[in-house]
C-alpha cells in the first residue's frame, strides 16, 4: 500500500470516556457475559419492523438472525470472519446503564458493548475491545464496562426470524441506513446528536465514522452518503462476484449475510488493516479520510483490505499474502474505470514484466519478484480465461472440501502450490505446465503428469501483459446449478430422498446424493447432494434433518439388546436391514437353530425372499439376505421371532410405538406403512 498522512484529528464526547478506558486492563473480550435480567414484565410482542429508528432517549432495533460468522467464513471459504454485529444507534460511557427489552419467545440474543483501536485525547490512548452480554426475554441491564458502541447481534440459522428490540438510554449515535435513512434526516442527527461517532450501514459494509470526518470529509465537500455507502457495498459485492459467492445461491456459493465492519481509530497498523470481524481504517494515515472523499476510482486501500478478508488459502502460500490479495482489487480497479486495464499495466510495470520475460526460462524466479510482478502471475490466468476463472476455482475448491477433499496444511507450501496450479488446470481445462514453467513456478513431477490429461493452451499466456491488447484463450463458464432441497425429517436408516425434497432447476443435474439416518434425534440427520450444471460447475446441498422412526422393527436378544432393524425405506421402495449388535445369544434352547425369520411374499404368495438368524450368530447374513429387496405396493412380510412374547420383537408405526408378543406376525405393505393384518389373511396360507 501506498499511505498517506495527514494530521491527527480527537473525537469529541463526554470527558467520562478517559475513565471508561482505565478498566481494560482487567477487562478482556470473552464469551458472552449474562446481562442482570428480570422477565416479570416482558417487552411487548409487537410485529418486528426491519426499520432503525433512532431517537434521543430510545432505539427501536430490527435485529435479523445472520447465522455464526465463523461457520460462514469457513464455508465459504475466506480468510477471515466477516461481522454479525447490527447497529443500535446508542453508544455507552464506561459504567453507563442501558436497558434492552427483548420480546418474550426471543432467545439467544446477544449485546456487544465494543470499542476497537488507539485513539487520542479524551479516550486515553488504548482502546476497549469487546465485552458481550447474553440477553434473555423480557428486559435486561446491560452496564458498560468502557466506552463504545452497543451492538446486538442473532448468530440462529440464517433468515429463521427478524425480533424488534427495543434499547433505552445511551448516547443517541447519527445513523445512516442505507435504503431507509435520508440525507436532511441523517445530516440532522449528527447536528442533534452527541456520540462521537456516526454509523453509515449499507447491505454489506458496516462503518464507524468519528463524527468530526463526517462534516469535514462528507458534508464540508459536499459528498452525499448514499452513494458513497453504495460505493463500499459494491466493493464488496464484487468481490464476492470474483470468489463466486451470492446471496441468492443455496449451495456452497451461497454468501452469508454479514458485513464487512469498518472501524475508525485514531491509529492503526500500516496504512490500514483486516482481520477476522473488522477492517482498521484510521485516522493518522487518511485512510478513513480517502474512503469517504476520495474519488471512487481511486479507493485502492479498500478494495485491497476488503480482499484480505476473502483470500483464500488455496492462494496463500509463504510470501503471497500481500500478493494474491490483490486478485480482486485489481477487478475492483477495472469495474469502476469502464476500461480495460489495471495498475499492472502501468508502465514501469510493465517494463519489469519484459525484463523478466528476457531472461532464460532457466534463470526465471517466480519467488523473487516484487508484489506488483508476482500479482501479473494471477491476472494473466484470469485475462487468459475470463474474469469467472477465479469464481470457478473457488466453487470446485468449496464442493471438493464440503465433501471430503483434503486440504493443505498451513506450512504446506509445495502443497499448497500445486494444489492451486492444479486447481486451476481443471477449471480451465488446459495442461498449464509450460505457463508455470515460463514463470519459473515449479510444479512436482506428479502435478505435471496431472496436467498433461488436459490440452495445451492456443498460445503463450505469458505474452498477456498489456490489458487493452490481451487475447482470450477461452471464456471459463460459471453458472451455480439452480436446485432446492428441502428436507424436514427422514426416517431412520433412509437412504434416498423422496419425492420432491430435491428439486432441479434448468440445466441441473445430480451427481452423486448421500443419505444418511442412523439415529432417531434432532437433527441427526445428514443429506449431501452433489450437482453440476451444463457447463460442468459443480455445487453442493447439505442438511441435517430430524430422524423419526417409520414403519420398522427393533430385533432383540434374550438380554434385551437390540442385534438387528428392519426398515420399510418407501423413498427407496425397499426393505432396509442392518446389524446393530452383539449376537441374540438366547440360552433358552437356540443355539445353532433359528431365532428369527423374515418372509416377503408377493400378494399372489410367491415366497420372494428369506432371511434367517441363528440365536448364537450374528446378524451380517440376515442382513444380506434381507438388505435392500425392493418391495411393491400389497406385498406381504412375515416375521417370525422366537423371543416375541417375552417383548424382544419391538415394532414402530409411523414414529408410533406398536409392539405385538404374538409370532409369527404379517404386516402388508400399504402406502408408507407396514399395516398389521391377520395370519389368515396371509396370502398362500
Amino acid at each position: 500500500m501506498e499511505p498517506c498522512t495527514t494530521s491527527p484529528r480527537r473525537l469529541r464526547g463526554p470527558a467520562a470516556l478517559v475513565a471508561a478506558l482505565s478498566l481494560l486492563a482487567v477487562l478482556p473480550a470473552t464469551a458472552p457475559a449474562s446481562a442482570t435480567s428480570t422477565t416479570a414484565t416482558p417487552a411487548s410482542a409487537t410485529p418486528a419492523t426491519d426499520r432503525l429508528q433512532v431517537e434521543e432517549g430510545h432505539s427501536i432495533v430490527p435485529v435479523a438472525a445472520l447465522g455464526d460468522p465463523e461457520a460462514a467464513r469457513a464455508a465459504e471459504g475466506r480468510r477471515f470472519r466477516h461481522s454479525g454485529l447490527q447497529p443500535t444507534g446508542r453508544f455507552a460511557d464506561a459504567g453507563q446503564v442501558l436497558r434492552v427489552d427483548v420480546p418474550e419467545g426471543a432467545a439467544g440474543l446477544v449485546a456487544e458493548v465494543a470499542l476497537h483501536g488507539s485513539y487520542d485525547g479524551e479516550l486515553g490512548g488504548t482502546s476497549g475491545g469487546t465485552r458481550r452480554f447474553a440477553l434473555q426475554p423480557g428486559e435486561n441491564t446491560v452496564v458498560a464496562p468502557f466506552a463504545g458502541f452497543l451492538w446486538l447481534r442473532d448468530d440462529a440459522p440464517e433468515s429463521s426470524r427478524l425480533t424488534q428490540v427495543r434499547v433505552t438510554g445511551g448516547l443517541p449515535v447519527a445513523t445512516f441506513v442505507e435504503g431507509q435513512s435520508t440525507e436532511a434526516g441523517f445530516r440532522d442527527q449528527v447536528d442533534r446528536f452527541d456520540a462521537p461517532f456516526a454509523v453509515l450501514a449499507g447491505r454489506r459494509v458496516l462503518v464507524e465514522v468519528q463524527e468530526p470526518l463526517v462534516e469535514r470529509q462528507l458534508f464540508d465537500k459536499g459528498i452525499a452518503v448514499g452513494p458513497r455507502v453504495r460505493m463500499m457495498d459494491r466493493v464488496v459485492a464484487t468481490t464476492d462476484d470474483v470468489y463466486g459467492l451470492s446471496r441468492e445461491a443455496a449451495g456452497a456459493a451461497h454468501r452469508a449475510p454479514h458485513r464487512v465492519h469498518v472501524v475508525n481509530p485514531d491509529h492503526g497498523p500500516g496504512y490500514a488493516s483486516a482481520g477476522d470481524d473488522r477492517v482498521v481504517f484510521q485516522e493518522d494515515t487518511g485512510a478513513m479520510a480517502d474512503l469517504l472523499s476520495g474519488r471512487p476510482t481511486d479507493q485502492w486501500g479498500f478494495w485491497h483490505e476488503v480482499g484480505h478478508t476473502y483470500q483464500p488459502d488455496w492462494v496463500t502460500w509463504a510470501g503471497q499474502t500481500e500478493v494474491s490479495v490483490n486478485i480482486s482489487a485489481l477487478v475492483n480497479q477495472e469495474q469502476v474505470s469502464g476500461q480495460p486495464g489495471n495498475r499492472l499495466d502501468e508502465a514501469a510495470r510493465r517494463q519489469a514484466a519484459a525484463r523478466f520475460f528476457a531472461l532464460p526460462v532457466a534463470e526465471r524466479r517466480f519467488d523473487d519478484g516484487d508484489v506488483w510482478l508476482r500479482l501479473l502471475l494471477f491476472d494473466q490466468l484470469r485475462r487468459a480465461f475470463g474474469d469467472d476463472l477465479y469464481a470457478r476455482v473457488a466453487q470446485e475448491v468449496r464442493v471438493a472440501r464440503a465433501t471430503g477433499a483434503p486440504v493443505p496444511v498451513a506450512g504446506d507450501n509445495t502443497g499448497r502450490r500445486n494444489a492451486f496450479a492444479l486447481a486451476v488446470a481443471r477449471a480451465a481445462d488446459r495442461d498449464l505446465s509450460d505457463f508455470f514453467a515460463q514463470w519459473g513456478f515449479p510444479l512436482t513431477e506428479a502435478t505435471v503428469r496431472e496436467m498433461s490429461a488436459h490440452p495445451e493452451p492456443g498460445f503463450d499466456l505469458t505474452s498477456n501483459r498489456f490489458r487493452p491488447d490481451d487475447r482470450i484463450e477461452h471464456e471459463v463458464a460459471f453458472a451455480v446449478p439452480a436446485a432446492r432441497l428441502e428436507v424436514g425429517s427422514l426416517y431412520q436408516a433412509q437412504r434416498t430422498l423422496s419425492a420432491g425434497q430435491l428439486e432441479l432447476g434448468a440445466g441441473a443435474r445430480v451427481r452423486s446424493t448421500d443419505v444418511q439416518a442412523w439415529t432417531v434425534g434432532a437433527g441427526t440427520g445428514r443429506v449431501t447432494v452433489v450437482l453440476a450444471d451444463d457447463s460442468g460447475t459443480p455445487d453442493v446441498l447439505t442438511a441435517r434433518p430430524d430422524v423419526v422412526r417409520g414403519s420398522m422393527f427393533s430385533l432383540r436378544g434374550a438380554g434385551g439388546g437390540e442385534f438387528a432393524t428392519v426398515v420399510l425405506d418407501h423413498a427407496a421402495q425397499r426393505l432396509r436391514a442392518f446389524r446393530t449388535g452383539d449376537r441374540p445369544s438366547d440360552p433358552v434352547g437356540h443355539a445353532g437353530r433359528e431365532y428369527v425369520r423374515a418372509e416377503l411374499l408377493a400378494a399372489d404368495g410367491t415366497v420372494l425372499r428369506v432371511a434367517t438368524n441363528k440365536g448364537d450368530e450374528y446378524a451380517d447374513r440376515f442382513v444380506r439376505e434381507l438388505d435392500a429387496v425392493g418391495y411393491q405396493q400389497g406385498q406381504v412380510l412375515v416375521l417370525t421371532h422366537q423371543g416375541a412374547s417375552s417383548g424382544k420383537l419391538v415394532r414402530w408405526d409411523d414414529g408410533a410405538l406398536a409392539t405385538s408378543t404374538a409370532s409369527p406376525q404379517a404386516y402388508r405393505i400399504e402406502g408408507t406403512r407396514l399395516v398389521a393384518i391377520p395370519l389368515d389373511e396371509v396370502p398362500g396360507r
